[in-house]
């Protein structure tokens, strides 16, 4: 196995490992999830996606232009998320968003 093949099957299998993780502590919270599973939860996913865009998308080898714009969306897509839920605008509200 070439040294980039094993690189990538690693990543596979860190990516599968925090994906169960990710849905081990999203399915143990029965309402809401508290700030403290959210956070946790939502830095594994950009983690995930970052992994996936500089390595199986092959922006690592990109124009550092392309991969700083992509670093940076995801930073800031992350903390926005981060934000939103720390100051509980993203948690769902009581009855039914109709009304």
């Amino acid at each position: 196995m070439y040294k980039e093949e094993k690189y990538l099957a690693i990543i596979w299998l860190v990516l599968i490992g925090v994906s169960l993780l990710s849905w081990k502590a999203g399915a143990s919270s029965v309402s809401a999830a508290p700030l403290w599973l959210v956070v946790p939860i939502l830095l594994l996913t950009f983690t995930k996606v970052r992994f996936v865009v500089l390595d199986f998308m092959e922006v690592r080898h990109a124009p550092i232009q392309l991969r700083l714009i992509l670093e940076a969306w995801l930073a800031l897509t992350c903390l926005a998320l981060v934000l939103g839920y720390s100051l509980d605008l993203c948690l769902p509200t009581t009855g039914n968003a109709f009304d």
